[in-house]
C-alpha cells in the first residue's frame, strides 16, 4: 500500500514538473496514508481545477479520489464492476469512467458523482485518450477478454455522449495509445 501511494505521490509531482519544463530531478515530497484501503492502482486522471486526484482499482472495483492540496483521500466510488480509466471534464461538468467489464463508460456529474449516462461500448474497455480540438474520446475495447482476433477504437462525442463508430484494429491486444495533434 505504501509503495502503491510512493508512486502516486512521484507521478503527481513528474506531472507538475513535466508541465513547466523544470530539468528538476524527481524527489519524493510526502507519501499519503489511506488506512483500510490496500488496492492495486490501474489508471489515474487528474483534474487541476477541482484539486482531485481520480485512481482506479480494477481488482477491488473503486474510483478513489484525493484532494491535491490536502493530500488526503476525499471519497472512494464503488459502483462499478472493473474501473479502468477515468476522465474529469470540468469545463462539461463530467467524468468519464471506463468501466471495462460493464462495457461501458459511466458518464458521472462533475461535483456530486452521480451517474448520468452511459456510453455503450464492448467487453474489456481499458484505454481512453481525448482530441480537445475535436471533443472526442477514443476509447479501446474489445480483443482478448471479448474472444475476438480484433480490437475497437471506439470514438465518442463528448458533446452528445454518443458513440459515433468503431475502428477496427487487427490485434486482441492494444493496451495504451496517444494521439498525434499536428496532422
Amino acid at each position: 500500500m505504501k509503495k502503491s501511494l510512493i508512486v502516486l505521490i512521484l507521478a503527481l509531482a513528474w506531472t507538475v514538473a513535466s508541465q513547466a519544463q523544470e530539468k528538476a530531478p524527481l524527489k519524493l515530497v510526502q507519501t499519503v496514508s489511506v488506512p483500510g484501503l490496500a488496492r492495486k492502482w490501474d489508471h489515474f486522471g487528474v483534474d487541476l481545477k477541482g484539486h482531485r486526484l481520480f485512481v482506479t482499482s480494477e481488482e477491488e472495483p473503486a474510483v478513489e479520489i484525493f484532494d491535491t492540496q490536502t493530500n488526503k483521500h476525499v471519497k472512494s466510488l464503488t459502483e462499478f464492476k472493473e474501473p479502468h480509466n477515468v476522465m474529469p471534464f470540468p469545463d462539461m461538468n463530467k467524468i468519464y469512467v471506463v468501466d471495462g467489464e460493464a462495457s461501458e463508460i459511466k458518464v458521472l456529474d462533475y461535483e456530486t458523482y452521480k451517474l448520468i449516462g452511459h456510453i455503450p461500448l464492448s467487453i474489456d474497455a481499458d484505454p481512453i485518450a481525448y482530441d480537445s480540438a475535436t471533443k472526442l474520446l477514443y476509447i479501446v475495447n474489445g480483443g482478448r477478454e471479448a474472444k475476438t482476433p480484433y480490437c475497437l477504437v471506439s470514438i465518442v462525442d463528448t458533446k452528445t455522449d454518443k458513440k459515433l463508430a468503431d475502428m477496427k484494429l487487427e490485434s486482441n491486444r492494444l493496451e495504451s495509445m496517444a494521439l498525434e495533434n499536428s496532422g
